[in-house]
């Protein structure tokens, strides 16, 4: 039974080393709270590159992206975290790459990461609908039945 239980916390740990290494963005967007990004509303996380007086074009981007998906659909239920990014290097670090924006479904959390720089509705709505899709399916509907 002791050996039993030392393999499966052996696997347990390789798994989750691995999985870092694979997806650091995972990682660190599960941490996003410990980081030096600024929670200005429950589960929307802003650069801190960003000035104080942009943070309201932030939120204001975010809130008619909303509104398009509440106009369309009836409502908007799902409550990702939201990271919004500045610089190539804190996209890039949270997952985007070159891209503009991207949704990533977690079993424990979904997230939406943006680079602001392209301030784009169009964008945000696309990631927000991924959140509000997934939602209403699950996890695993999501993951498997949702052609990517």
């Amino acid at each position: 039974m002791k050996k039993l239980s030392l393999i499966v916390i052996g696997f347990v740990a390789l798994v989750f080393t691995g999985s870092v290494f694979t997806y650091p963005h995972v990682f660190f967007l599960s941490t996003i709270e410990h980081s030096d990004f600024n929670n200005v509303s429950k589960n929307i996380y802003i650069d801190p590159d960003f000035e104080k007086s942009e943070y309201e074009s932030v939120l204001s981007l975010l809130d008619k992206s909303k509104a398009r998906i509440i106009n369309e659909y009836g409502a908007f239920t799902a409550r990702p975290v939201v990271v919004i990014t500045r610089t190539p290097e804190k996209a890039k670090k949270y997952g985007l790459g070159t891209f503009p924006g991207k949704a990533f479904a977690a079993p424990w959390e979904q997230y939406i990461v943006v680079n602001h720089q392209s301030n784009d509705i169009d964008l945000l709505t696309h990631e927000l609908m991924h959140a509000q899709m997934r939602e209403i399916l699950g996890y695993w509907a999501y993951q498997t039945k949702i052609p990517t």
